[in-house]
């Protein structure tokens, strides 16, 4: 079947070579299109298929990746990561260093257009450095080496950490408490107590300095709230790829070395520092729902309670001893008429009229008090009958 192109009327299908292949979301025709595809991704996702949410994910951003429409970029770089696989480890740093995928947002008064790169969203600045990581260890095959990675300052994998935690430094302490790393002893290794104090001071200065000059405040507060739905989507989706021993001490050593260069500089060099502040483009994600990035379903709010006693008071308060009313009706109707309630006169369901019953009479009165389950399936028998029930006409 045909969908509508941006250029005109084209057939997209799923094949290898779908980068030619571009789509418009607006189209009315389209829009079930692409959210069949994202279905498809969190459904797999849940079930463990990292690789095939990875590959509809790809072939979702390219049938626009200049608006993203359906907010993958949140979540690609997740997949690609979560494959374990150097394919996928170099795929992130390709698409990083080709800035072919970039940020974009149209004001919708003003038409004023704002785009960043991958690397100004908190997600892909920080998996850009884990798969240079991931890739340096994988070029080499002893231990020896790997330590020289942990610790050599130049390298490009420690360098794109160190940019990241600039940006953003408050996804270090979320990813740890994520991971339960104990924050507050000390070892020869790490020592957290001493560098937390300098992150959640470059996150306070950032949280001060939140474009104070920019025209539309409106729109930078959207961008900022759009970076605290990516890094909580992160750190919800990213925190065991950051558990390894290893992972965790490559983290402390760039925070560590941070901690160290500022306090190499004078006040005068702190005082003209200004903090990184969030291109106003990822505005364009203020609105994603974390849910949706989720691998599991969530069947009930996070505020209920299943267990509340307001809700199970009624259904827990049984009292053995109280009357049955429908059999006590029937009773009543018995003693008042000497008839029986489907007899002829008798006052209810027989409305004077001899009820005439398939097959005779039941074999087995049921008890309607019985468990409601129990009570169903044993009344689809037709020798059984519930007590207080009319039969049915025929």
């Amino acid at each position: 079947s045909g969908f509508q192109g941006g250029g005109g009327t084209s057939t997209a299908t799923t094949h290898s070579n779908y980068s030619d292949h571009f789509m418009d979301y607006e189209r009315s025709e389209n829009d079930g299109y692409f959210k069949a595809l994202f279905q498809l991704v969190h459904v797999s996702s849940i079930a463990g298929c990292i690789r095939t949410s990875l590959a509809i994910s790809k072939y979702v951003l390219s049938l626009d990746p200049l608006r993203d429409p359906m907010h993958v970029l949140p979540i690609l770089d997740h997949f690609a990561l979560a494959s374990m696989s150097t394919i996928q480890d170099q795929f992130v740093v390709d698409l990083v260093s080709s800035q072919r995928i970039s940020v974009n947002y149209l004001e919708a008064i003003s038409e004023v257009h704002h785009k960043c790169d991958l690397l100004d969203l908190p997600n892909w600045s920080y998996s850009y450095a884990l798969a240079l990581y991931r890739l340096e260890l994988e070029e080499k095959e002893d231990q020896q080496h790997e330590n020289e990675i942990t610790s050599k300052s130049d390298n490009p994998a420690f360098e794109a950490l160190k940019k990241a935690i600039e940006k953003y430094p408050e996804v270090v302490e979320k990813l740890l408490d994520k991971n339960e790393i104990n924050l507050i002893g000390r070892s020869f290794q790490t020592d957290w107590p001493s560098v937390l104090p300098h992150l959640r001071h470059r996150s306070q200065q950032k949280r001060m300095n939140s474009a104070p000059s920019v025209s539309s405040m409106e729109l930078s507060k959207a961008a900022a709230k759009a970076c605290q739905l990516l890094v909580q989507i992160f750190v919800e989706r990213n925190h065991k790829l950051w558990s390894g021993d290893h992972v965790v001490k490559w983290l402390y050593k760039a925070c560590a070395d941070l901690s160290n260069d500022e306090k190499k500089e004078t006040p005068e060099d702190n005082n003209d520092a200004i903090p990184y502040q969030p291109s106003l483009a990822l505005a364009r994600y203020s609105t994603i729902d974390p849910e949706k990035y989720q691998d599991r379903i969530q069947r009930l709010p996070d505020e209920a309670n299943p267990l509340d006693p307001a809700l199970l008071g009624q259904a827990m308060n049984i009292d053995p001893n109280r009357r049955r009313l429908l059999r006590h009706q029937r009773n009543q109707h018995q003693q008042g008429d000497g008839q029986d309630l489907w007899g002829q006169g008798g006052l209810g369901f027989g409305q004077g009229q001899q009820q005439v019953m398939f097959g005779g009479q039941p074999l087995q009165n049921l008890d309607p008090d019985s468990p409601l389950v129990e009570l169903f399936w044993r009344s689809l028998m037709p020798w059984n009958h519930v007590d207080g029930v009319p039969p049915p006409e025929r």
